[in-house]
């Protein structure tokens, strides 16, 4: 390695450890990951993860996760409107003032396997801020398959966590 190459690499690390002294709030990655477990066995993971409101409209406040996988997708909805703070919230199967609601699609989008809506579960966000939010969750839904739209009262357990940035 020549003196130019090592010189170049040690001011460019020098550089890069000073732009996370002088910006500590650097975005983090946005990543997840989700073990499904009952009426369909599935890991999801991926690194699209992000929120915010839509967009004209200060309702709801939406937390997606893997929009755009082939395996599937999580969505977390607050109808207050907020990004959550650090705390825990309640997972319920209907809109509430201070809890969440989560709905979980297999497969892709455009082809879904399976449906389920959350009845019970929690939110435990961990960081919350405008570069990002992180968290982990646990949740008891109840849906269906493509396979047998007909039984609509399928169990699955979903646990997980994950870093969201905003959306743009």
């Amino acid at each position: 390695m020549s003196y130019a190459t090592r010189k170049f690499g040690f001011g460019a690390a020098l550089m890069m450890s000073s732009a996370l002294v002088i910006n500590p709030g650097l975005r983090p990655a946005p990543a997840y990951e989700a073990t499904l477990t009952g009426a369909m066995a599935l890991e999801l993971r991926g690194t699209t993860a992000e929120y915010g409101a839509a967009p004209g409209s200060p309702e709801p406040f939406v937390i997606t996760l893997g929009a755009t996988g082939e395996r599937g997708a999580i969505v977390f909805t607050c109808w207050d409107g907020r990004q959550p703070r650090v705390g825990t919230y309640a997972i319920t199967a209907e809109p509430s003032p201070d809890g969440i609601q989560a709905l979980v699609v297999t497969g892709p989008a455009t082809r879904p396997t399976g449906v389920f809506r959350a009845e019970r579960g929690s939110l435990v966000i961990t960081r919350s801020g405008r570069q990002g939010i992180s968290a982990h969750f646990q949740m008891a839904a109840v849906g269906f398959t493509a396979a047998e739209p007909e039984q609509e009262a399928r169990r699955l357990s979903v646990r997980g966590a994950f870093t969201a940035t905003p959306s743009r």
